[in-house]
């Protein structure tokens, strides 16, 4: 269970925070997960206003090695 001040993270906020962690190149993920380089280059510096959800979703999974539970 979460305290009370902490905020909920969107899948936004912690795909961002998991790439900017993550020690890999941007070309290995590229590579590894099929997220179009220049989307992750873009994704990363916080360029992307809107991201489809459907690629940060896959981003997420690449990084967490799981996939989504709905």
């Amino acid at each position: 269970m979460k305290h009370s001040s902490e905020k909920p993270r969107s899948l936004h906020s912690e795909t961002l925070r998991l790439l900017l962690a993550n020690e890999k190149s941007l070309l290995d993920v590229h590579s590894e997960s099929g997220v179009a380089f220049y989307w992750l280059r873009k994704f990363k510096e916080g360029s992307i206003r809107n991201p489809s959800v459907n690629t940060v979703q896959t981003l997420y999974e690449y990084l967490t090695g799981r996939a989504l539970e709905v």
